[in-house]
């Protein structure tokens, strides 16, 4: 059923004025990983035992390892909220008038001097919670995420002389959330009785880049300490997808039945019986399943699957809601409101985005010729033809550089995704910021049923990105760059670039660019085995030379084709003696500079 890619070690990356994925992991394809554990909703109050609005900040102790930066308690008029609220806006709280507590970090990135960050706002008195194994930490929140920020809440069972339990309250959100999320968290904690809890709020940064490292900002109100409800089931890891990966768009040739799933919690005293997880499908197809009741003991869980998949009859829209169903009345049924599934079956566009671009990736402050690739993984479920790969551009993009699509394979067996062809190289134009672009490949490319794929847009140049839209569970997007530690490499991103497939027959093969270039560069075959045949065009006499660069910049072979008389010329690359792998053709001639992909596959 569900597919989830085995990750390998954490990388950070980013921009601070182009928006990338918070966590980046590098990728590694080579087999297949149960899914992590389950990361349950926060929990909603029962009976309050603490309060606190921040209006007495005596109730509050700040502290910190004496690195950068410290909490503050203040309101939307502080000077430093004022000057830095229009990178993530001003807290919305219920109490947010008479104080909040907030660490800001935009002042650090603007001013370029970046350290580590350790800072933490606690709670001054312990409160007693003699007699509850599980209390709730609720709060209200403003949140805006970077790079490197964690936003740890922590609990101390003994008056704080040391701290356990840490939860990053934020780890979904993506890098440039916009707009900032404004929300209330309950987050569930073991106390086991002890008479001196305390809780704590922890912002933590490791890095010192002055570019990448720090955050936005983290405010917190209206803090609660309460025990659990008498009945309360909630959700986590809801899931609907077709055999692995879930769209928003599908071609109507790709329909295959859809399942849905989600973990429960008991996250209240009593045990729950005939707990159900109802889906239906509200668009006059008729469809409606329940999973198997079960019965869940406090602090057990278990994972709700609908008895019966969803297969759409054709195309059309489709919307499917869902409803926990238990015998008991819940006490909290704010914390197991599924969202609703709604997605699109045409003819001939399948994408895995949600058609609403917020954000953007980007290849900002990245190195030649690598700079950055992105795509989403495709589950193919019938044999199909793939003509051309659809993008939305971001809104960093430069006139006059070269973007293309690629189209992989995702092999189980190999380490990396396998390369199996490009599409037509794109030149941009004055107006293609934020641009909706089809890239069409020199031929039709066969997909076979049962595989996973997927497609890419990507640029040699810096100054360009790709839209975002919607959130990708780990490993089911991709970037390729040199990202972090692990160097030039394919990571995943949780931002969902908008690069889709398109089955369109009627799109023709390899258009005429938008822009006449003053030099077209081809080569075929690519990938090849020992030798390729590089084609060039040139509008004007010019001295042409060229290099062939590996993946960490070393150039491997250069040559010179002298001074060459305008219209159409080749030369031969040998690559007997390369080893697999991808490289990079420089070729120059006189003041235009054309990069491409060269794959050695013997």
């Amino acid at each position: 059923m569900k597919k989830i890619y085995v990750l390998a070690a954490m990388a950070m990356f980013g921009s601070y004025t182009i928006g990338q994925s918070k966590m980046m992991q590098q990728a590694d394809f080579s087999g297949v990983a149960p899914a992590d554990d389950a990361v349950y909703t926060p929990k909603a109050q029962g009976i309050s035992l603490w309060s606190s609005t921040f209006d007495t900040p005596a109730d509050w102790t700040i502290g910190g390892d004496g690195q950068q930066g410290d909490w503050v308690i203040g309101t939307n008029a502080d000077p430093m909220i004022v000057t830095d609220y229009t990178f993530y806006g001003p807290m919305a709280s219920t109490t947010a008038n008479d104080g909040f507590a907030f660490f800001d970090g935009v002042p650090f990135l603007v001013n370029g001097a970046v350290d580590p960050q350790n800072a933490w706002i606690e709670m001054t008195n312990p409160v007693d919670c003699s007699g509850y194994n599980r209390v709730i930490l609720s709060f209200e929140q403003r949140y805006m995420a970077f790079n490197s920020d964690f936003t740890y809440v922590e609990v101390s069972v003994d008056n704080g002389a040391s701290w356990q339990g840490a939860v990053d309250v934020n780890a979904d959100v993506p890098t440039n959330n916009d707009p900032a999320v404004q929300n209330t968290i309950y987050q569930e904690f073991q106390v086991n009785g002890a008479t001196q809890v305390k809780f704590r709020f922890r912002w933590e940064n490791a890095s010192d880049d002055d570019n990448f490292g720090s955050g936005y900002a983290w405010m917190v109100d209206d803090v609660n300490v309460s025990t659990l409800p008498d009945n309360d089931i909630s959700t986590s890891q809801q899931y609907y997808g077709t055999a692995g990966l879930y769209y928003f768009q599908i071609p109507e040739t790709q329909i295959a039945p859809i399942d849905f799933t989600v973990n429960v919690r008991n996250a209240g005293i009593n045990a729950q019986t005939g707990v159900q997880l109802e889906a239906t499908e509200t668009g006059g197809s008729g469809y409606t399943s329940t999973s198997p009741a079960v019965s869940v003991a406090p602090d057990a869980t278990d994972s709700l699957v609908v008895a019966s998949a969803f297969t759409p009859a054709g195309q059309g829209t489709f919307n499917v809601d869902f409803a926990i169903l238990n015998d008991a009345t819940d006490d909290i049924p704010s914390n197991n409101q599924l969202e609703s599934y709604a997605f699109e079956v045409g003819q001939n566009i399948y994408a895995r985005d949600t058609d609403n671009p917020g954000g953007s990736l980007s290849g900002s402050g990245l190195t030649p010729p690598v700079t950055i690739e992105v795509g989403p993984l495709f589950d193919i479920f019938a044999a199909d033809d793939l003509y051309a790969i659809d993008v939305t551009l971001g809104s960093t993009v430069a006139e006059g550089i070269e973007i293309y699509g690629t189209l992989y394979e995702i092999d189980p067996n190999a380490a990396d995704p396998v390369f199996i062809g490009e599409t037509d190289y794109y030149m941009t134009g004055a107006n293609d910021a934020n641009a909706s672009l089809t890239l069409p490949f020199p031929a039709v490319q066969p997909l076979e049923a049962g595989k996973t794929y997927m497609v890419t847009v990507a640029s040699f140049a810096t100054d360009f990105s790709v839209a975002t839209s919607g959130f990708s569970p780990d490993g089911t997007s991709l970037i390729y760059g040199d990202l972090g530690s692990a160097g030039v490499a394919w990571y995943f991103t949780n931002s969902t670039p908008v690069v889709r497939m398109n089955f369109d027959e009627s799109l023709p093969l390899s258009v005429e660019n938008n822009e006449i270039s003053a030099l077209k560069v081809s080569q075929y075959p690519n990938p090849f085995a020992n030798e390729t045949t590089v084609n060039y065009s040139l509008q004007e006499a010019s001295a042409v030379d060229y290099n062939v660069v590996d993946m960490a910049g070393n150039v491997i072979i250069s040559g010179s084709e002298g001074n060459q008389t305008a219209g159409e010329h080749s030369f031969t690359i040998d690559g007997a003696a390369f080893a697999n792998g991808v490289y990079f053709l420089e070729l120059t001639a006189g003041e235009n500079k054309v990069t491409r992909r060269l794959v050695v596959n013997k």
